[in-house]
């Protein structure tokens, strides 16, 4: 990761890694200084190693301690590669899925399914839940629980 320093930055800043889900990554830095490339902008060199530890995501970021600066944030995703296992499972639920729609179409009473097509109340009820109502609780739970709001800006 390449960054600028601020202008009021003296030669040597001391750097703060902040990685905020450590469960997600590791952040291992090397033992190698930082160091000047010698560009006029004065751009500095850092080496480190994350390591995906858990699936999930996270932030790191990098802050100059002597002017209080946010130098830059990097956005973190740890994913595994979809495998055979994976393939394997998909189409098994997709057949046992089938084959107990098939089964619950085949024990349906005549006698219930006209009642409920004559007074559709249940159905209906259920259908405006599911998709109306369940999909709304969530998400104002969702922004109800959003307490952390983080700003970077480059100066």
């Amino acid at each position: 990761m390449t960054f600028n320093e601020p202008k009021n930055s003296p030669d040597r800043s001391k750097l703060a890694f902040h990685l905020y889900d450590t469960d997600v990554a590791s952040l291992s830095i090397d033992p190698v200084p930082t160091e000047n490339t010698g560009d006029t902008d004065r751009a500095k060199v850092v080496h480190f190693n994350l390591t995906g530890e858990f699936l999930g995501r996270t932030s790191l970021c990098i802050y100059d301690e002597d002017v209080s600066t946010t130098l830059g944030c990097l956005e973190l995703s740890v994913i595994r590669k979809a495998g055979f296992v994976d393939k394997a499972f998909t189409v098994s639920v997709a057949t046992l899925v089938t084959i107990i729609y098939i089964n619950m179409g085949a024990a349906l009473d005549q006698k219930i399914l006209k009642a409920t097509i004559k007074k559709p109340i249940g159905p209906i009820i259920g259908f405006f839940t599911q998709f109306v109502f369940m999909p709304l609780v969530c998400f104002f739970t969702i922004c109800k629980r959003q307490t952390r709001v983080i700003v970077f800006y480059e100066a």
